[in-house]
């Protein structure tokens, strides 16, 4: 059993808390039972954490086994856990599916996270975001998906190149605008990336320029939602069936 934060494994696994080290490994950390049966599942566990005082029935066979003092330092919850996982970073994420979101510079981290969750409840391939939005695997947009980050295509890009890309593939650019637009409920479902904004400043106009056509959700006393509100409800209206 490791007991001290000192010990070379723990600094490693301390470090995934970082941007910087979660890229340069390419592997991030998850707690609690959900998450890491979740990733078990989906074949991304790379070693599982048990605290010494870790009841439950979780194994894998490449276990560390840690002091309750070592498991409060890795742990993100204000609960504390203990049970965590080193979990592998999927790359090079292909855009060969029909049902995008395109998410243009996201900050808040719990926004994200319902956004990746909805993407995958409403059959969406995957959620693509701008290079300066929040870190996917941030621990508050990890815990916010609820598990449905390792279901759907997580890609990070230049989002002018994803839309270029997409247009290729035969996909509709979509976009939303309280002012100049369809009714969302006018508009026919099928293959569609639908391009949401920053909290504050909205969709940026050289993505908008690039869109096929904008939508309005109609709304009846506030003009503007909350953005993972607004995704939810796009998301559902193009439901992949």
């Amino acid at each position: 059993m490791l007991s001290s934060v000192a010990n070379p494994q723990i600094k490693n696994l301390l470090k995934l808390h970082q941007k910087k080290y979660r890229t340069d490994s390419n592997t991030f950390l998850v707690e609690g039972e959900h998450l890491i049966s979740e990733a078990i599942m989906a074949g991304r566990l790379k070693q599982l954490i048990k605290s010494e005082q870790y009841e439950g029935e979780i194994s894998y066979d490449n276990e560390l086994l840690v002091s309750e003092t070592v498991a409060s330092k890795l742990s993100q919850t204000a609960s504390g856990s203990k049970i965590f996982g080193v979990v592998s970073i999927e790359l090079d994420q292909k855009l060969t599916g029909t049902h995008y979101l395109l998410c243009d510079q996201i900050q808040d981290p719990g926004n994200l996270g319902v956004m990746i969750r909805s993407a995958h409840s409403f059959g969406f391939d995957g959620v693509i975001v701008s290079n300066d939005s929040v870190d996917f695997y941030n621990d508050k947009v990890v815990r916010a998906t609820q598990g449905a980050l390792f279901h759907v295509a997580l890609v990070r890009m230049d989002l002018k190149q994803a839309i270029k890309q997409l247009k290729q593939n035969g996909i509709r650019i979509v976009t939303t605008d309280v002012n100049r637009a369809t009714s969302l409920k006018s508009v026919e479902k099928g293959p569609v990336a639908l391009i949401v904004g920053n909290e504050g400043q909205g969709v940026s106009e050289s993505l908008r320029s690039m869109s096929d056509f904008n939508v309005k959700i109609e709304t009846t006393n506030f003009e503007s939602l909350n953005v993972s509100v607004a995704s939810g409800i796009l998301m559902y209206h193009f439901r992949n069936e």
